[in-house]
């Protein structure tokens, strides 16, 4: 039986454990490739953070609704531009 409560806990968090609302999806599907930075922060407001590629530093990606959440970076919600500052891809990080 403690098994199955464990099991559960961390399938609870593996699920759950993240804190993306609908709310935050909903928005995160209005942005798309091809799209600028100030159409994006119009969507999505000013992000969390920024990380540059390390290959080329004229290439970053955005992160938003990262307040309050834990998880590894890769699952945190994205949004990556090209050096022309153009959207190349879109993660809402599940």
């Amino acid at each position: 039986m403690k098994n199955i409560r464990i099991i559960s806990v961390i399938f609870f968090c593996l699920t759950s454990c993240s804190g993306n609302t609908s709310k935050e999806r909903e928005l995160f599907g209005k942005v798309k490739i091809g799209m600028t930075v100030s159409e994006v922060v119009k969507i999505l407001g000013t992000p969390d953070d920024t990380t540059y590629s390390v290959v080329d530093s004229s290439e970053f990606c955005f992160y938003f609704f990262t307040k309050n959440k834990s998880g590894l970076r890769s699952s945190l919600p994205d949004v990556c531009f090209d050096k022309n500052k153009i959207v190349t891809s879109v993660d809402y990080g599940e």
